[in-house]
């Protein structure tokens, strides 16, 4: 739900240097000179990607908001339940924008990601991760041959047995 299936195996970043991974709704760095808490991060897709669109009106709605005096902007509704549920502003960033009408859909930008309102989807599905990991893929023009190279390994498989391996001198 929040990152999608990896879109690429790891590879270098071409401006940073750093190695980077694509998944459907989001892209990880690896930061090798950070705390190892903080050594794999979530690229701002949302901040990347962002172009203001049509503001939507959360006027005359008596539903719950969240104003982050940070960037200014309010998650409510749905939205903030989600946000709130899957990790918040660790998990995604700020909000950047307010509600915004995109095709036809509910979103909201976060510094992370983009959140979108699907009415069809039963109840409480209806709040989705956008595909950033997947349009921004594309926006930097990546070499289309590192997309999906790894994905005919991800089929779920029968665990028959576990071995445990330690790495001291390379973290997993």
């Amino acid at each position: 739900r929040i990152y999608g299936l990896p879109l690429s195996d790891i590879f270098p970043d071409s401006p940073t240097g750093l190695q980077i991974q694509y998944f459907e709704k989001a892209r990880f760095e690896l930061h090798p000179d950070a705390h190892p808490d903080l050594r794999v991060q979530l690229s701002n897709l949302g901040y990347l990607t962002y172009k203001p669109g049509p503001k939507i009106s959360n006027q005359g709605r008596t539903q719950p908001c969240r104003t982050y005096p940070e960037t200014g902007y309010s998650v409510c509704f749905d939205f903030l339940e989600f946000f709130d549920e899957y990790g918040g502003v660790a998990q995604f960033g700020y909000p950047i924008s307010n509600l915004e009408d995109r095709d036809g859909r509910i979103v909201q930008y976060f510094n992370k990601t983009r959140f979108e309102w699907r009415p069809e989807m039963p109840s409480g599905q209806r709040v989705v991760v956008s595909d950033l990991g997947r349009r921004y893929f594309y926006i930097r023009g990546e070499r289309l041959e590192r997309l999906g190279s790894n994905l005919e390994n991800n089929a779920p498989q029968v665990i028959l047995s576990l071995r445990t391996r330690a790495y001291p001198l390379r973290a997993i």
